[in-house]
């Protein structure tokens, strides 16, 4: 997770290969958050008491892999727009609904 985030520092520097090193930095994180989700669902599943708030853990533990799995993809486009319109449009577009997952 730490390699990940520093890898992802790397987008804000103005150099050509910011973009893949970001995004390679951003599957670090995922397979992280994949990860973790593997070790708190094999926790649960050897619980031997029910609670309500499972089915709680278990939608945050969803929603944490998809932003995960998302992160590489919308690194990469945001980093490479070209255009101020591209960038624009790409953040109204997906950014929001994003965040709010």
């Amino acid at each position: 997770m730490l390699a990940g985030l520093a890898l992802r520092m790397t987008g804000a520097l103005p150099v050509s290969w910011a973009p893949i090193t970001a995004t390679a930095g951003a599957v670090l994180e995922a397979a992280a958050a994949a990860l973790f989700a593997t070790v708190m669902a094999k926790t649960l599943s050897r619980s031997t008491v029910r609670d309500r708030w499972d089915l709680y853990v278990v939608t945050a533990l969803a929603s944490f892999v998809a932003m995960g799995l998302a992160e590489p993809f919308l690194t990469y486009r945001s980093l490479t727009a070209s255009a101020d319109d591209t960038k624009i449009r790409f953040t109204a577009d997906f950014m929001a609904p994003y965040r709010n997952l």
